[in-house]
């Protein structure tokens, strides 16, 4: 109540009063109550002994209210680690989140953080590419962080909002849409100011369709199939799966042949997604040199895709998780 609370009331309450948050020094102190916190969890699943008590009920209800602002939890690991347990073993929860939702969606809270809910992992490829479209098309987001590690994809309170439980998942009001793709392509018709990045020309859209395809089969199949191995065992896949890789952007790099963009004459969704999926590249060194077409288009990429910047920080984080915790050098 004197610490994590009232650091959450004196930094986020003036929102509903002025529209703008606390101080710097307000957020500071935030930071520095979850790090006591953080400390109270070392080697514990519960806050006060080795079972639920209503200590971690009244810290589960403030902590869940934190997520609905945004605020990320993983810089914290033993506060992420038991709040993803206390979901699960805390009575009542369902009823929590609901209430959390529904206290958004009344607009008690004001609009200008009623933006969309976002719910992912932030550094996936699939986030990633939403994130650089909202960009693009002026959207923000509430980023809901979905730790698929720990199952919480498949908690019932996301499989009621998702039944196939894949992130990302937007929640757009009452819209819920999944699947990379459709959500960008979603957002660029929703929202959009042109139909630049995903025009309405049937033989134009046909082509950013079909490279979308290719990444989703081909590209990132063999992104997913030889690298996400490492996030589990700190190894890559097979021979064969690197091989089908390289298969993949030997094709990509086909396409790219005298083009600047992978599909038209200028940046559309179909960039945005593979982008975001060969930057995953850089989380291994992957040499994109040897695919020289690819390499001219990803430099080029980088400079006129919004939110690009953004994309690499989550990428370095990713990275610098793997160095530290899983990798071993390929």
């Amino acid at each position: 109540m004197g610490t994590l609370y009232d650091s959450f009331a004196k930094y986020y309450y003036p929102l509903f009063h002025t529209g703008k948050p606390g101080s710097d020094e307000d957020f500071k102190k935030i930071e520095s109550s979850f790090e006591y916190l953080n400390i109270f969890l070392e080697g514990q699943n519960y806050v006060a002994g080795d079972h639920l008590t209503v200590a971690d009920i009244a810290i589960l209800s403030t902590v869940s209210t934190f997520e609905i602002f945004d605020f990320d939890l993983n810089k914290y690991p033993n506060v992420a680690r038991w709040y993803a347990n206390a979901k699960k073993v805390t009575p009542g929860w369902e009823e929590n989140w609901k209430g959390a939702v529904e206290l958004k969606c009344t607009r008690r809270i004001p609009p200008a953080l009623l933006t969309m809910d976002l719910y992912n992992m932030s550094g996936s490829p699939s986030t990633r590419a939403v994130m650089m479209t909202a960009k693009a098309v002026g959207v923000e987001f509430n980023s809901i962080q979905v730790n698929t590690f720990v199952g919480e994809q498949l908690e019932p309170w996301f499989v009621k909002i998702n039944p196939q439980h894949t992130i990302p998942t937007l929640v757009d009001n009452l819209f819920v849409i999944w699947e990379t793709r459709a959500i960008v392509v979603y957002l660029v018709e929703q929202y959009g100011k042109d139909d630049s990045l995903y025009p309405k020309d049937p033989q134009k859209q046909a082509l950013i369709n079909q490279r979308l395809y290719f990444d989703m089969g081909t590209l990132y199949d063999g992104i997913a199939k030889y690298f996400f191995p490492l996030l589990r065992t700190g190894k890559p896949g097979t021979q064969e799966n690197l091989e089908k890789l390289n298969a993949a952007f030997d094709l990509l790099n086909n396409f790219l042949d005298g083009q600047d963009y992978v599909a038209g004459n200028q940046l559309s969704v179909a960039d945005i997604v593979i982008l975001a999926t060969v930057s995953t590249t850089e989380m291994v060194d992957f040499d994109l040199k040897k695919f020289p077409n690819v390499d001219r288009w990803y430099k080029n990429a980088q400079k006129v895709t919004p939110g690009w910047d953004e994309n690499l920080a989550r990428i370095q984080s990713a990275k610098k998780f793997l160095a530290e915790n899983l990798i071993e050098k390929l």
